[in-house]
């Protein structure tokens, strides 16, 4: 139990400065990324495959972390984070305010559409799908559509972060119910974290919570920027 929640900081520590970029530089990437949802060998040079989010999915679901399994829990990400972009209601496609944003980046990423594409054809969309791409077309200016792509990728990229804070939150809680008693117990074999060594579960524990606590204090300050853009 201790061994599982701590060392987890170890394998962690590598995936932080993609993390802790700048938060410009996030959205950047995060607004390329959904245009390259069909494109597996493009997504794999994506800087967000290695978020620390995607490798707590991985461990979640047992899965190793070649890059493979990165992308599709990374796609699996982005669609999460697209579809609850989408109102609450029982319609696929829908015109009013509170749809722009979903609409510009599930039709145009997840479905495929090109609504100002001269070759594109519409031929095999789907009735709600050929609806958002006749709506595009007709009453929406492209600068417009790609200004709510930007906006859209902001909130997408706050979610992404919203959803590491989440996870780092449940960490922590786990770190907090460790049995005392066991961090205090001398190992045989001390714990090695890069060039720390530790002689019991009780001084990486300090060292941990030390570690969570300023992640946790980074994730959140970049969290209440991001809700001012």
């Amino acid at each position: 139990m201790v061994e599982d929640v701590l060392l987890r900081v170890d394998d962690q520590a590598e995936l932080e400065e993609m993390d802790e970029v700048d938060e410009e530089e996030i959205n950047r990437h995060t607004r390329r990324a959904p245009s390259q949802f069909g494109d597996l060998q493009r997504l794999t040079a994506s800087p967000l495959t290695q978020l620390k989010l995607i490798d707590c999915r991985l461990r979640e679901r047992g899965a190793n972390d070649e890059i493979v399994e990165c992308v599709i829990q990374l796609k699996t990400i982005l669609l999460e984070s697209i579809e609850h972009l989408k109102p609450k209601q029982e319609e696929a496609f829908a015109t009013t305010d509170e749809w722009r944003f979903y609409n510009a980046l599930y039709f145009p990423y997840i479905i495929g559409i090109k609504p100002y594409g001269l070759r594109y054809s519409a031929s095999r969309l789907d009735s709600s799908s050929l609806e958002a791409y006749q709506w595009f077309r007709t009453y929406v200016p492209e600068r417009t559509y790609y200004n709510w792509q930007n906006a859209g990728a902001k909130l997408v990229a706050l979610m992404l972060k919203e959803k590491l804070l989440s996870h780092l939150s449940e960490q922590c809680e786990a770190l907090a119910n460790i049995a005392a008693e066991s961090l205090h117990k001398p190992r045989q074999v001390p714990f090695e974290l890069g060039p720390f060594r530790f002689n019991t579960a009780g001084e990486l524990f300090n060292f941990a919570v030390g570690h969570e606590a300023v992640h946790l204090g980074i994730i959140s300050g970049i969290s209440k920027v991001s809700q001012k853009l």
